[in-house]
């Protein structure tokens, strides 16, 4: 079921031909493996579908193409656009910007490949690791994150679904301490844009019972439900079934929160129970209840899912 090592090949493939026309069934072909499979699998690890993520690979060269000072139309050419429109569309939809924008604003930018192996490095207090996707770093936490994690912390605080979890310090302080104590754990994880390096959520591995891992998980609201938290989770999944010895996944959530629960839904995890539960009180010491799902992802499931 790990596939890190094909699809690591098939990255190193584009990157090498990445001015070329790389069709779906060349890199499945690369891949060893069907069409259909190779497509689902790929998207898993990298966040986007083939083609989409070899779009997104010209378009990254083509940046720095433009960036060294290139004609526009040259480079367009140079990465088989025949027209400036067509490419300055592909161009805008992957980096924001127009070519033109992008030129005026000079732009940093890496060329560097994402990898789907784990990457490991020595922090002032414990090894960081590290996992990607296209547009994402999940990784662990490290000093500094405490103004990510008081973004995260007040966001929750103002939006209706603070009723649905346990409360987060928002005080310099109080985060100060709570970004020391996750850089310390080996179950949290930071999720970073790639693209300004901002926190957007938390991933939390809460232990094994049963041969089941507990799953946790807080995005901004920005991002709750939308396209980067399905990524994230979905990455993370993946490495959970690669790497550790886990049949199954259960997650626990309110059901009134759609945030939480509609990407777990997408990815395909199943309902198995409900209780009630509660993590605030109300100002007169009531307990704040609410209706908590029990959702579940088995590995012989994920598995189906993905084709692996």
């Amino acid at each position: 079921m790990d596939y890190r090592s094909t699809m690591q090949r098939v990255i190193s493939y584009v990157e090498e031909r990445v001015v070329d026309r790389l069709p779906l069934d060349s890199l499945s072909k690369v891949a060893g493996l069907s069409a259909f499979h190779f497509a689902r699998l790929f998207a898993v690890y990298t966040g986007l579908s083939p083609v989409a993520y070899v779009r997104r690979r010209k378009m990254v060269h083509a940046a720095r193409n433009i960036g060294d000072g290139n004609r526009i139309l040259d480079v367009a050419l140079h990465f088989g656009y025949s027209s400036h429109g067509a490419f300055s569309r592909a161009f805008r939809g992957a980096m924001g910007l127009s070519p033109s924008e992008f030129a005026k604003a000079k732009v940093a930018n890496s060329t560097a490949p994402m990898t789907v192996r784990t990457k490991k490095s020595r922090g002032k207090e414990h090894a960081m690791v590290t996992y990607e996707t296209e547009q994402l770093s999940i990784r662990s936490f490290q000093e500094g994150d405490w103004q990510g994690i008081q973004d995260l912390a007040i966001d929750l605080a103002s939006s209706p679904a603070a009723q649905f979890d346990h409360p987060w310090p928002t005080s310099d302080q109080g985060c100060q301490a709570m970004e020391s104590h996750l850089r310390t754990s080996q179950s949290f994880w930071a999720v970073c844009r790639k693209s300004d390096n901002r926190i957007i959520g938390v991933i939390v591995f809460n232990g094994v019972e049963d041969g089941a891992l507990d799953l946790g998980h807080l995005f901004h609201s920005q991002h709750m439900s939308a396209s980067l938290s399905v990524e994230a989770i979905q990455r993370m999944l993946q490495y959970v079934f690669d790497e550790m010895a886990v049949g199954r996944i259960v997650t626990r959530n309110a059901a009134a929160w759609p945030g939480q629960m509609d990407p777990l839904f997408e990815l395909g995890f199943v309902k198995t129970g409900e209780e009630r539960d509660s993590f605030t009180k109300r100002p007169d010491g009531t307990p704040v209840e609410f209706i908590g799902y029990t959702l579940e992802m088995s590995r012989e499931e994920w598995g189906r899912r993905t084709g692996g």
